[in-house]
């Protein structure tokens, strides 16, 4: 089975120290409007800029290709982003700057995990220490170099009926619950 093709999105919230380790080499990467000025900070190159720009204090590049949306909008710039990212053929998804700050906002991202998993894809939504995923009808590992002794998983269901959910490996297992 062909890898599926990352995308990397710099949105407008909180970031933290060694985000720039944690992002993938070799992927498409958008700016969500503010995420522009991340970027700028953290050295990278975008492929694209995405937004109404209300947020953003530096200049835009003239080298990446840039959608401009009315400040009124039915989609808030991050999933205007991800449709970009899902249009150009990208099916995983690392989120840089979706959480932290606004608690709606931050809710809403994680909404857009569900949203991808049910689709097919993935994202992932980089926080203080914390990693924030959804799936839907699959399965997710963590290698044993994912972190050491006390680290926390926590799962939730999005639907009031999940079935067969497997957690080993963990303090607290389960098998087809």
């Amino acid at each position: 089975m062909e890898p599926l093709q990352r995308c990397v999105v710099l949105a407008a919230g909180d970031y933290y120290d060694h985000t720039r380790e944690q992002i993938p080499d070799r992927a498409l990467t958008i700016a969500a409007d503010g995420g522009w000025d991340h970027a700028c900070e953290l050295g990278l190159h975008v492929d694209a800029l995405i937004g109404d720009f209300d947020s953003v204090r530096l200049k835009l590049p003239n080298d990446a290709t840039i959608t401009r949306l009315p400040e009124e909008k039915d989609d808030p710039d991050l999933l205007s982003a991800l449709k970009v990212g899902w249009a150009k053929g990208a099916r995983e998804f690392h989120i840089f700057g979706g959480l932290g700050g606004r608690v709606d906002h931050s809710i809403s991202n994680i909404q857009l995990m569900v949203r991808l998993a049910v689709r097919g894809g993935i994202g992932f939504l980089y926080g203080n220490g914390q990693i924030v995923t959804a799936i839907h009808n699959a399965s997710l590992d963590f290698p044993e170099s994912c972190g050491g002794e006390g680290r926390m998983v926590s799962v939730f269901s999005h639907t009031p009926v999940s079935y067969d959910v497997n957690e080993r490996g963990l303090k607290y297992q389960l098998e087809h619950a």
